[in-house]
Formats: C-alpha cells, structure tokens, sequence
C-alpha cells in the first residue's frame, strides 16, 4: 500500500511539473508576443552613429523611438530614413515658414537666425545659396543637427515629406563610455 501511495505522489508530482512547464511556456510566448507587437507598431531603438547631434545625442548613444506619432513640433528631434540610411535630426522649420541666407552665410527661418540651444549660428555653404529662400511646402519638414557644424542635414538634402518620419525620439540610453 505504501507503494501505491509513493507512485501516486510521484505522479502527482510529474503532473505538477508538467502543467507548471507549460504555463511558463504560454507565459514565455505571450510575453514574446506582446514585445513584437510594441517594437513593431510603436517602439523601436535607434543606434547614433555620429556626432552631428551633440551634445544631445552622441556617437554609441540608444534612443527608444516612439512610431505612432504622426503629429511634429518645431524641436522634435525626429527619425527618417533617406536612400537606405536612418537619420536622426531636429525640425528646425516646418511647413508654411520661409528659409533663407543672409549676406553673411546666416541661415535664417522667417527672417530670424537660426541657431540650436548652445547658441551655435547655422551657416549654408556658399554653394547651395541659390537655393533659398524658399518657403517650405505643405507636409514637409526641414531638419537640422544640433552640431551645427556637421551639414548632412536639409542644408544638405532639402525638406523631406512628413510621412517619411518613422519616429519621435521620447527617452535615451548613454551606451558609451560604459
């Protein structure tokens, strides 16, 4: 009799097992599922990999982007993609608002200089001045690094169309130095 009561227990035991087992699992694939379901429709993690938004973001920094948001500020600090390469920039102008060059090089958004939170002035090259002014079309954005000095920016390439933005950057991770 003493047997019989062992193996039962066993039994018990191995059922135990065997159905806390596949709870984990179900625990596990949800869990899988509901992180592919936010990085795919509403977050994702963008690598910097360069300088031209110092001092905010820096080279080996981790920003999570925020994807659902169709709706930009003038000082969004943004993400798009151009000929297969992500971008990461600030709005500096928006639609409706004119772009234009002083006589010294100055670049100036409805007539004021624009210049980032350091107070660094942003110049145009003397060899895109014939593109200005122009006023930036509906549903287009003209974007900026805050190193003023790195130029891979809508100086470079014009406005890009709002829908191209994949993303607004909402927090950071600092990875370098660690």
């Amino acid at each position: 009799m003493k047997n019989a009561n062992k193996e039962n227990v066993s039994d018990d035991i191995k059922k135990v097992t065997i159905r806390n087992i596949v709870i984990l699992m179900e625990k596990i694939i949800f869990l899988i599922v509901i992180v592919f379901v936010v990085s795919k429709y509403f977050f994702e993690f963008a690598r910097i990999d360069n300088n031209g938004m110092e001092p905010y973001l820096n080279d080996g920094d981790i920003a999570l982007v925020y994807k659902k948001n169709k709706s930009y500020s003038v000082g969004d600090v943004v993400t798009f993609k151009l000929d297969n390469k992500r971008y990461v920039l600030r709005i500096a102008a928006k639609e409706g608002q004119t772009i234009s060059v002083s006589d010294t090089g100055l670049l100036l958004i409805d007539g004021w200089p624009e210049e980032n939170e350091n107070g660094q002035k942003t110049y145009v090259d003397e060899s895109t001045f014939d593109k200005y002014p122009y006023r930036i079309a509906q549903g287009q954005v003209f974007l900026l690094n805050d190193n003023r000095y790195e130029d891979n920016d809508s100086r470079a390439f014009g406005t890009i169309d709002v829908k191209s933005i994949t993303g607004k950057i909402t927090s950071l991770v600092r990875t370098r130095n660690i």
